[in-house]
């Protein structure tokens, strides 16, 4: 069977990327709100890995921790974080919560930063 739709999920549960389709959720993927699964919201739920932290390049909006979290998820090198104007990513732009705007000044800042889950929402 054929796929209608694929897009990326983060399985905060065990830290990786998995790809699901419309209408099917394997048994990892609870808690899953990714646009396949939250149209009304079209809310997603990202999880900066150590990994990110660990390559990512302070002050650089495209390689950043969290632009590294979301060039990994939506398979793209075309992404823009910013605290002030939010996210582009992927050719969608999505606003960020005042908990990721925190976490990546201080991550440009140079201070340390955890491994964390943030929910990122999809804006018009």
């Amino acid at each position: 069977m054929a796929p209608s739709k694929s897009v990326w999920c983060m399985d905060y549960k065990t830290n990786h990327a998995e790809c699901v389709y419309d209408g099917m959720r394997g048994p990892d993927m609870l808690g899953c709100s990714c646009e396949c699964h939250n149209k009304e919201k079209k809310k997603m739920r990202i999880f900066v890995t150590q990994n990110d932290i660990n390559k990512g390049t302070r002050m650089h909006a495209g390689k950043c921790a969290v632009a590294l979290t979301l060039s990994r998820l939506f398979d793209t090198d075309n992404v823009d974080v910013s605290t002030s104007g939010g996210i582009r990513a992927a050719g969608k732009s999505y606003s960020t919560t005042p908990e990721l705007r925190n976490f990546i000044r201080a991550f440009d800042a140079g201070k340390p930063v955890r491994p964390a889950l943030f929910e990122i929402e999809e804006v018009a």
